[in-house]
């Protein structure tokens, strides 16, 4: 038994130890242009992840469509990232700034806020 034990515990430790290969997202920079606005700093309490609930914008140029559209329309709502087509990342604005796209009460606690494309 106590074989089984050093022998289970010497497998989960090199199982610990043998290299794995992992890959990070690339985040593709797509700054929306403020013009000089900056909306204050949040706080660091939330992380809002929100789906556009785009039904017609689908497929692999969704996540460019959406940021597209964002970018044309930051004055009504904007996050600081865009995640979609197949897994592809955009940051769109700085995160920790306040963005609006939750609310006035979650803007100014939300660190980051992720839209989700199609």
């Amino acid at each position: 038994m106590k074989k089984t034990v050093r022998l289970l515990m010497l497998l989960a430790l090199l199982a610990v130890f043998i290299p794995k290969n992992v890959q990070a997202y690339q985040v593709e920079q797509d700054p929306i242009n403020f013009g000089g606005y900056f909306p204050g700093y949040a706080t660091n309490e939330l992380i809002v992840l929100h789906e556009s609930g785009n039904g017609n914008n689908v497929g692999p140029n969704s996540l460019d469509n959406e940021a597209a559209y964002m970018k044309r329309n930051w004055t009504s709502a904007y996050v600081s990232y865009f995640v979609g087509s197949g897994g592809r990342v955009k940051q769109m604005a700085p995160a920790g700034q306040i963005q609006w796209g939750a609310g006035a009460t979650a803007n100014a606690k939300a660190h980051a806020q992720i839209e989700l494309a199609r």
